[in-house]
């Protein structure tokens, strides 16, 4: 019997040295995953910050640029009952023009919104003043709402 119990004890002693071998083993591999795991973290946070943020931050700005042109379409609208009658067609020729220009489309509708504001009744004619107001701020490096006050206060007196 003692035989026996002793017998036992080697084998049960054998079976837990290699479970505990194999526990061993488990832990390194889940130390593995975990390191795994907080790397692939850090690089999501950091794909967050280089890639999301600034895919975000453009399309707010793209939205606002965009808002912004229509107000300055819809108050040259508001001035002139011509342009009000083809508002989607002045927009789309101011939009086309200002894709031409350094300043860009919102800058060309500001400016034909202060050549409006000015006096200016006829659309064609304070389209064609908006655009002599680009070239000159363009040829000047000025700034084009600077350039179309001055150009329009000319005009005026």
């Amino acid at each position: 019997m003692t035989q026996q119990i002793a017998y036992l004890e080697a084998i049960v002693g054998a079976d837990i040295t290699t479970f505990r071998r194999g526990m061993q083993d488990v832990r390194r591999e889940l130390g593995l995953f975990s390191d795994t795991a907080a790397g692939l973290q850090h690089l999501g946070r950091n794909l967050t910050f280089a890639v999301t943020v600034p895919i975000m931050a453009g399309l707010g700005s793209a939205v606002k640029i965009a808002t912004d042109f229509d107000a300055a379409m819809r108050n040259v609208a508001s001035i002139s009952d011509e342009v009000a009658g083809n508002f989607t067609e002045m927009s789309g020729r101011v939009r086309d023009f200002g894709a031409e220009l350094r300043e860009g489309p919102l800058a060309a509708a500001e400016a034909l919104n202060t050549v409006f504001q000015a006096g200016v009744t006829n659309a064609d004619l304070a389209f064609a003043i908006a655009q002599s107001a680009a070239k000159t701020a363009e040829a000047g490096l000025a700034d084009m709402q600077t350039t179309t006050e001055a150009l329009g206060a000319a005009m005026l007196s």
